[in-house]
């Protein structure tokens, strides 16, 4: 659970500039090698990278797969070159261009790939809200970095410890949660309900 950390300290998301998670004055900065899908080797050839001007460029000098394009970009480590929302829907065309680029092989097509860059989307098919930005972070790290959707309803609300509860005593819970529906060897239906809040995900 990170809630005891987020209590004490900041969390900070991301950057190509750090490979693992670290602790300074500023929070707890999590690493590229917390994001679900990029291995140590991947997070250091990112960091390599750091200095790209470009996504065309950083995609030249790491080489990432779908999975890996798609975890930076969801992690938000590329938002300082373009827009997540745009870029996400770039990806097919990134990859495509990325693999045109590494069959070019004459002298000419090298001339012309050191002025080409990746085709990006000028505008995203559709606009990111809050709540897309908080599931994309529980899908990319467990977790909720900057704040949970029950958190952001506290600003709006009154709200009670529930330690301090007493029993019989109604109360209005909020909170999100997931359900995986599915058939058993009976052919019966069986849910899975999970509860998802700023410490993490249980099932129930």
């Amino acid at each position: 659970s990170v809630s005891p950390l987020k209590s004490r300290y900041k969390i900070l998301p991301p950057s190509l500039k750090n490979v693992d998670t670290i602790a300074d004055e500023s929070g707890i900065r999590i690493g590229m090698t917390a994001i679900k899908g990029i291995s140590l080797d991947c997070a250091r050839n990112a960091f390599l990278a750091s200095d790209s001007k470009t996504v065309g460029e950083f995609v030249k000098r790491v080489n990432p797969n779908k999975t890996q394009l798609e975890a930076f970009v969801k992690a938000g480590v590329l938002d300082h070159l373009y827009g997540r929302a745009a870029l996400w829907d770039s990806i097919p065309n990134i990859l495509k261009w990325k693999t045109n680029k590494n069959k070019r092989t004459s002298m000419f097509d090298i001339l012309i790939e050191d002025k080409d860059d990746a085709p990006l989307e000028r505008r995203p098919s559709t606009i990111w809200d809050d709540k897309d930005y908080m599931d994309i972070e529980m899908e990319t790290f467990g977790f909720y970095i900057e704040m949970s959707p029950e958190e952001k309803v506290h600003l709006k609300f009154k709200s009670t410890d529930i330690k301090e509860l007493k029993k019989g005593k109604l109360a209005l819970i909020a909170g999100t949660y997931t359900m995986r529906v599915i058939d058993t060897k009976k052919g019966a239906k069986m849910a899975f309900l999970s509860l998802v809040n700023k410490d993490g995900k249980t099932d129930v």
